[in-house]
C-alpha cells in the first residue's frame, strides 16, 4: 500500500504542505491528527485495543483511543470517522461524533483534534482491521485510570478528560431521547 499523504502544519497549526506520512514522521514535521474515544454511555464502557505489532508508532501496546493522521484534503471530523472505520469497521452518523478540543502534543509533533463517539456497544458490530488492531475489549470507565497506568498501555494524557466529557454527553444524549411519559423522542 502506498504511503498516505498527510497535512503538515507549522507550530501554530497553519497548513504548510502535504507530505507522505513516513516523511512527516521521520522529519519531525508538525501535522494534524484526529481521533478520540468510543464510549457506551448506557454501560459506561470504553472501546480499547492493543495496537498491531506492525504499527510504526507504539506497536503492540494497549490504548483507549482511536485515531490517526489527517490526510491532505480531509477535515478533522472526516479523519476521525475514517480512522474509526479503518480500525474497527464502525460506521457512525454525525450525531454520534462530538468534538471536545484540540491538543498541542509537542512530543508527537501533532495537533490532535479530540472527539468522543457515543455508541451502544451491544448493537455495535466491531470488525477490527488486524493490520491496525491486534485485539480489542470494552473496558469499564472506572477501570480506565488503572488500565492506562499499566506497563502494556500507552497513556496519551487526555483519556480521563475525554471520559469525563463522554459521561456528561452521554447523560445529555439519553435525557434528550426521553419524554416525561417515558416515550422516546428525537434529539434536536
Amino acid at each position: 500500500m502506498p504511503d498516505e499523504i498527510v497535512l503538515t502544519v507549522d507550530e501554530f497549526d497553519e497548513i504548510i504542505q502535504p507530505s507522505t506520512r513516513a516523511q512527516a514522521v521521520a522529519s519531525y514535521c508538525w501535522r494534524r491528527a484526529s481521533g478520540g474515544i468510543v464510549f457506551d454511555p448506557q454501560r459506561d464502557l470504553i472501546l480499547s485495543h492493543r495496537r498491531s505489532d506492525e504499527k510504526d508508532e507504539r506497536p503492540g501496546v494497549w490504548v483507549s483511543t482511536f485515531g490517526g493522521k489527517v490526510r491532505d484534503g480531509e477535515g478533522v471530523a472526516d479523519a476521525a470517522r475514517r480512522e474509526l472505520s479503518e480500525e474497527f469497521g464502525l460506521q457512525i452518523i454525525d450525531a454520534d461524533l462530538h468534538f471536545v478540543r484540540k491538543e498541542r502534543a509537542v512530543s508527537r509533533f501533532q495537533f490532535e483534534y479530540l472527539h468522543v463517539v457515543l455508541i451502544d456497544s451491544q448493537n455495535a458490530t466491531v470488525i477490527p482491521d488486524h493490520t491496525e488492531v491486534a485485539e480489542y475489549a470494552w473496558i469499564p470507565g472506572d477501570d480506565l485510570l488503572r488500565k492506562i497506568n499499566e506497563q502494556d498501555w500507552f497513556k496519551y494524557g487526555y483519556e480521563l478528560a475525554l471520559l469525563e466529557f463522554a459521561r456528561r454527553q452521554g447523560v445529555k444524549a439519553s435525557e434528550s431521547h426521553m419524554r416525561a411519559d417515558g416515550g422516546a423522542i428525537q434529539a434536536i
